[in-house]
């Protein structure tokens, strides 16, 4: 099972008053769990982070999806979680990647795309296009 999310992260260095190394450091060690979590319960995982959004593509198992997806649901950090796309999967476009992130890349929306209202206008197929592109050109 595959599924493309869509969330805002307002505890980002941008939108909290603290230093940038601090937020870096949590959010390394929550990128630390976050691999370990994806191991064990065989989630591969893209995520793109453009201002404060993120899009996220998870694959796996359809029980695996689902509760990580609900995990992300739960989270407080993260706000307006939504599943752009789900369904079924042939084969993992990031087989080799527990967690995969990075910036947007420059071929993608600007920030001031995102912020009005890019992702939410974009076609499923888009969506998932994006994901290809990154999976043939890794950071």
């Amino acid at each position: 099972m595959v599924a493309i999310l869509e969330r805002s992260c307002p505890y980002t260095a941008s939108s909290k008053p603290h230093s940038r190394s601090a937020s870096t450091k949590a959010c390394s060690t929550g990128f630390c769990r976050k691999r370990h979590c994806n191991e064990r319960d065989g989630i591969t995982e893209a995520l793109i982070c453009c201002a404060n959004r993120y899009l996220q593509w998870l694959e796996g198992t359809e029980p695996s999806v689902r509760a990580t997806y609900g995990h992300i649901e739960q989270d407080s950090r993260h706000v307006n979680v939504r599943c752009l796309v789900g369904g079924p999967s042939v084969q993992r476009l990031f087989p080799d990647w527990a967690l995969q992130d990075g910036p947007a890349r420059s071929w993608l929306w600007s920030s001031a795309e995102v912020v009005g209202g890019s992702i939410e206008r974009a076609a499923r197929a888009d969506l998932i296009r994006i994901f290809e592109r990154v999976a043939e050109a890794p950071a």
